[in-house]
C-alpha cells in the first residue's frame, strides 16, 4: 500500500503512512484482547490478500489494517491445526499464497488462508531438542525451492510438497561448506546465486 510497517522487540510496531507522514504505534494492552499479544516481535509480513502478519516469542498475530482488528494464533497442544510452538521466527509467503512460518522446535508451520489451518514439518526428529526444528530463515528461489535456515543445523533445501533436497552443515574439514550452522538471512541476488549470513 505504499506505507510501512516497522517492528521492534519491546515496544510493539508502527504503521507509518508516507504520503501523510502520520505514524501510528500498535502495542500489547493487557485489558484489550483486541490488540497485539506481545510487544516483543520478531517480523512483519503484509501478505498478497493485505493481512499483516507478525510473529513474537507468545504466538503469532494476524492484523487486518481495514478493520483495524487482530486474529491471534496461539500454541495449543490439543490442537492438531494449529501453530504448533509458541515462538514465531520467520516467515515467507510462497507463490500459491501458503504462508510458511519458521518456529523454535516446532519445524515449519504452512498456513493454508483456503482452510485456516496449520500444517507441520520438522526437518529432524524429537523436536524441540533437535536444531533442525529451530527455523530462522525462509527463502523461495526462482525455481520455487525453499531455502530453510536453522539456528544449529545449517540449511535446508526443500520443494513445495516439503520433502527434504538436501541439508548443508559445516565442515570443518571441507573449506566449501557454510561456515557456521547458525543461519539468520538468505539471500537470492540477480543472478540467482544464493547468500547465507
Amino acid at each position: 500500500d505504499g506505507n510501512l510497517w516497522l517492528v521492534t522487540f519491546g515496544a510493539g510496531f508502527d504503521h507509518f503512512n508516507i504520503k501523510t507522514k502520520q505514524i501510528k504505534r500498535y502495542t500489547h494492552d493487557p485489558e484489550n484482547t483486541n490488540s497485539l499479544s506481545s510487544n516483543e516481535i520478531n517480523f512483519v509480513l503484509r501478505d498478497s490478500r493485505g493481512s499483516v502478519w507478525l510473529g513474537s516469542e507468545l504466538g503469532l498475530d494476524r492484523f487486518y489494517p481495514a478493520t483495524n482488528t487482530f486474529k491471534h494464533y496461539f500454541y495449543d497442544p490439543q490442537n492438531t491445526e494449529g501453530i504448533n510452538s509458541p515462538r514465531v521466527r520467520s516467515v515467507h509467503e510462497d507463490r500459491q499464497g501458503k504462508i510458511w512460518f519458521g518456529t523454535v522446535g516446532g519445524g515449519l508451520n504452512r498456513f493454508d488462508p483456503q482452510t485456516e489451518t496449520f500444517s507441520h514439518i520438522m526437518l529432524g526428529p524429537n523436536g524441540y531438542e533437535n536444531r533442525s526444528n529451530w527455523i530462522s530463515a525462509i527463502h523461495e528461489d526462482n525455481s520455487g525451492v525453499l531455502w530453510i535456515g536453522t539456528w544449529g543445523d545449517g540449511l535446508f533445501q526443500i520443494d513445495k510438497h516439503a520433502n527434504i533436497k538436501k541439508n548443508y552443515v559445516n565442515s570443518l574439514n571441507d573449506i566449501t561448506s557454510l561456515s557456521q550452522d547458525l543461519i539468520s538471512v538468505i539471500f537470492e541476488d540477480q543472478t540467482g546465486e544464493i547468500w547465507i549470513g
